[in-house]
């Protein structure tokens, strides 16, 4: 060592010239090694959040006519089955449609607490029947079965009503599902012979809630943006043209059918309270931009995050063809901004 020594606490010694420290050392036993100043910053890194496997936020934009209706629905203090009928495509996502109704709507418009739960059946539609004759029986036997968790003990109606009296005060949801091709084959007796099943259903209890939900999907052709033509691509739509044209056909037919039924008032069943909600459709951007500023979204994602996201949703429909998103395609991409942003 050289220059101006000093032996300062811990047995460490240092060297410094003109007044500045230059080196430390410490003392080892019999002589002074270098001493290594070691400075780490430490930076916790961030932590991803991750989404939620039944992850519902992007499935909430713009169904405000539908809940106005069941809300509407939900009023009627009746012992009987409140009937729901949801309508639309197949690109409209009826499955989470309905988990939105468990998850969301009914727990805001029943003002459920923290605690209660929604109790939710399918009840399958049988397909193999070609006559309708049997429905009852049929729909008896399978919605037995699902509420004695696979029993293949029948129930009756009564013993059923008993097994829905437990969950009381919790709402039940039955829910049924119905295509175009169901349509096609037993025409608009289908609904009738559905809604006939639930008009002699035994009396509910006083404040039970039992709503069925049935849905009508309608098959539909996808809207491709941009498509590029080929030999290839007019073959294939040369092909199946005639077939989408009978689904159009028939989709027109339901969509006039349940208008009139709601017109109506369903005077057959005067046992049922029912509603026909407005039809499920493509979402547009500014339905989009309104579901950013709700409450649930701006929960998940943060305060102060909504500017990005409105900059990431105009480049959605920056193609003019794009005016509105199926629920399917949109919830795909709002998923993948919903991770970019959080």
């Amino acid at each position: 060592m050289s220059g101006e020594e000093q032996t300062i606490a811990g047995g460490e010694r240092s060297v410094a010239i003109n007044g500045q420290v230059t080196d430390t050392y410490i003392h080892t036993g019999d002589r002074y090694d270098p001493k290594v100043n070691v400075n780490v910053n430490f930076v916790e890194p961030k932590v991803k959040r991750g989404i939620p496997d039944n992850f519902l936020i992007p499935y909430l934009p713009n169904r405000d006519l539908q809940e106005e209706a069941l809300e509407q629905l939900l009023k009627q203090d009746i012992p009987h089955p409140l009937v729901c009928i949801i309508h639309g495509d197949q690109l409209q996502c009826h499955d989470k449609f309905l988990d939105r109704l468990r998850e969301f709507s009914l727990r805001r418009l029943l003002k459920l607490n923290k605690d209660q739960t929604v109790q939710e059946y399918l009840l399958i539609w049988p397909n193999e029947l070609e006559k309708l004759d049997n429905l009852k029986e049929r729909l008896c036997k399978n919605l037995s079965k699902v509420v004695s968790n696979g029993n293949t003990t029948s129930l009756t109606e009564t013993d059923i009503n008993e097994r829905f009296y437990q969950y009381h005060p919790n709402p039940t949801i039955i829910h049924t599902h119905l295509s175009s091709d169901d349509w096609s084959k037993h025409k608009f007796e289908i609904l009738n012979k559905l809604l006939d099943f639930w008009q002699n259903w035994p009396d509910l209890i006083h404040g039970q809630k039992l709503i069925i939900c049935v849905f009508i999907e309608y098959k539909k052709k996808r809207r491709k943006v941009n498509q590029k033509f080929s030999l290839k691509w007019i073959f294939g739509y040369l092909t199946n043209l005639p077939k989408w044209h009978h689904y159009k056909k028939i989709n027109n037919r339901i969509d006039r059918e349940l208008q009139e039924l709601e017109r109506s008032g369903i005077k057959h069943f005067n046992r049922l309270s029912c509603t026909v909600l407005t039809e499920l459709k493509d979402i547009s951007e500014k339905e989009v931009k309104d579901w950013i500023r709700s409450k649930e979204t701006k929960e998940f994602v943060g305060e102060g995050k909504g500017q990005k996201m409105v900059e990431k949703v105009r480049e959605l429909f920056e193609n003019p063809a794009k005016q509105t998103i199926p629920m399917e395609d949109l919830a795909i991409h709002l998923t993948e901004i919903i991770k970019e942003i959080i």
